[in-house]
């Protein structure tokens, strides 16, 4: 052996221990994964047998109870008319406070209409920015206040209704969770 290929063969034994020593940090990394997924795997199976167990016998107490009773309860009747009335009257005033909306709605752009109009109308630069200016001022506050009017009608119906339908106490209260629906009108 010669002092020549020394430092050759040094650094492909230090490639093999690295190999060896990267192969037994991989081994002992999955034997360790392994462990934690049979314990995983344990926990999970004994959480689920422990589930079906408690359902069944709620299951199963549910089922003796029902036995042991003399008549069963009645059913809750709906009281279709009283609720038809109070979905009628309420969706009867929103189409009314939607169709005052939009007249509102129509006379501010038309009167916003003429007055830009005329504001383009005037020959003299300070007189056209002044009249623009609340042209568009009041056209905000007449959409605004046309808004303002609409959701606080909505608002009032929902009320009403919320009062009509306690009066008719329905056993479903589908209706009552819906109310946001009609905020984008």
């Amino acid at each position: 052996m010669t002092t020549k290929h020394l430092p050759a063969q040094a650094a492909q034994a230090h490639i093999g221990i690295e190999k060896v020593v990267q192969k037994d940090i991989f081994m002992s990394w999955s034997i360790e994964t392994n462990k934690v997924l049979t314990t995983m795997k344990k926990f999970i199976l004994t959480s689920a047998l422990l589930s079906v167990l408690a359902l069944s016998s709620v299951v199963f107490a549910d089922d003796n109870k029902t036995s042991l009773r003399q008549s069963p309860s009645p059913k809750p009747v709906v009281n279709g008319a009283c609720m038809v009335s109070a979905v009628d009257k309420r969706d009867s005033a929103i189409i009314s406070a939607v169709d005052a909306y939009s007249s509102a709605a129509k006379v501010a752009l038309s009167v916003r209409r003429d007055a830009l109009k005329a504001a383009w109308g005037k020959t003299n630069v300070r007189d056209v920015r002044l009249a623009l200016r609340a042209a568009w001022d009041a056209y905000k506050n007449s959409a605004k206040k046309a808004r303002s009017d609409l959701n606080g009608a909505r608002k009032a119906a929902w009320s009403q209704f919320k009062t009509d339908s306690r009066v008719c106490k329905p056993s479903v209260n589908e209706e009552r969770e819906n109310e946001g629906s009609d905020v984008q009108l």
